[in-house]
């Protein structure tokens, strides 16, 4: 996984590594998604995420379910962001459009994004390009 994920340790609480310690290739990085997902009614995005991982039991598992899969619905700044990966937009893209589109809403950009991505890394939702 990325040095840009980790988290530094305050206590209990954890808080977002500052962008100026994260190391340089996080920003270059294309995030690409690797789990099914349609749009809602409201024009968000809901992710499909297999119940069972990809091993053997799990396939044979979600063959024989009739709802193989949780569907999350992200909010608006995340489906904005889930939309954006497709392996050709950089997180440096996606964090500047979102702050072009939401300003002060999104701040700060880029340790969010980090957090965002470490949460789909870690569901193996999205694939590193």
């Amino acid at each position: 996984m990325l040095r840009a994920f980790n988290l530094k340790r305050s206590g209990a609480k954890h808080s977002p590594v500052k962008l100026e310690e994260q190391n340089d290739g996080f920003l270059k990085c294309c995030p690409k998604r690797s789990c099914e997902w349609e749009e809602s009614e409201k024009q968000l995005a809901v992710m499909l995420i297999p119940k069972f991982g990809q091993h053997f039991f799990g396939r044979w598992m979600l063959a024989r379910m009739q709802k193989p899969t949780y569907r999350l619905t992200l909010d608006e700044i995340g489906s904005f962001v889930w939309e954006r990966c497709d392996g050709t937009h950089t997180i440096e893209q996606i964090g500047n459009d979102m702050s072009a589109k939401f300003g002060k809403r999104v701040e700060p950009v880029f340790e969010r994004l980090g957090l965002f991505f470490q949460r789909l890394a870690r569901t193996k939702s999205i694939k590193w390009v």
